[in-house]
């Protein structure tokens, strides 16, 4: 137990001192968020003129949007950066592994983004006026969201081990979540059985109308689970297959 905190603290240190060495870098990063939310707003007022807008939704399926996003791109992003760099069998002949040392990195990079996706989204509320409505229990929504989104990021840290490059997978999965976030604005009763969509219908009920649907809540948690546990057990085949194969240090 000691070791784990201990490595825990390392990654926690080696994240303050990236953030601190390239502090520039993460404020331009929220700069660019912020203008890319008005220029999804601008694009959807253009394309469906004199349409109401729910501009509280649109932000609260934003921020799921950044909170997911953010979330999917921490281990393939990570794990190429070690692979162009050479570390990556470093990593692996750490104690516990490269898979105990991942999903703590994970971990800390996740409270993170957390930390991120919270003060741009407040942020973004004080800019547009927006008033939320939450539900003394909004916070039940975050498990099955980040849940969904580390399914997701071990699914893409699986896809890494054995290709190395999956940049372009990254952005192309990227270019398909935005327009599928932004459509849950509009919900619609089939959604509630798309990918990650109850969770996310569920936050905005929660934080918008006070409403805590738990049918929503329930089934997203479901979701979140599955995505999960099929990200996990992929990740953990593809580092026996690498290991098994002699390519795991391939580059």
């Amino acid at each position: 137990m000691a070791v784990v905190l201990r490595q825990l603290l390392t990654e926690a240190t080696l994240l303050g001192a990236k953030v601190r060495l390239y502090w520039m870098d993460h404020l331009l990063g929220l700069f660019v968020d912020f203008i890319y939310f008005y220029a999804i707003l601008v694009g959807i007022r253009v394309a469906v003129p004199g349409a109401e807008i729910r501009l509280d939704a649109v932000l609260l399926m934003y921020g799921v949007m950044q909170l997911v996003l953010g979330l999917l791109l921490l281990m393939p992003q990570d794990l190429m950066g070690e692979a162009l760099r050479g570390t990556l069998e470093h990593l692996a002949l750490a104690r516990g592994g490269l898979l105990r040392l991942l999903f703590l990195r994970a971990g800390v990079n996740m409270l993170f983004i957390l930390v991120r996706t919270t003060f741009l989204f407040a942020v973004l509320l004080l800019v547009t006026g927006v008033q939320l409505q939450p539900n003394p229990w909004w916070a039940l929504c975050l498990p099955p969201l980040l849940l969904a989104g580390l399914g997701l990021a071990l699914f893409l840290g699986g896809l890494t081990l054995i290709f190395r490059q999956v940049g372009n997978a990254v952005s192309f999965l990227q270019f398909l979540l935005i327009p599928y976030f932004l459509s849950l604005a509009n919900w619609q009763p089939y959604m509630a059985y798309l990918p990650i969509a109850p969770a996310a219908q569920a936050a905005n009920l929660a934080l918008t109308r006070k409403t805590l649907d738990q049918g929503l809540l329930l089934l997203g948690l479901v979701q979140g689970v599955l995505l999960f546990l099929l990200g996990f057990f992929l990740l953990l085949w593809i580092y026996t297959l690498v290991r098994r194969r002699g390519i795991f240090g391939r580059f």
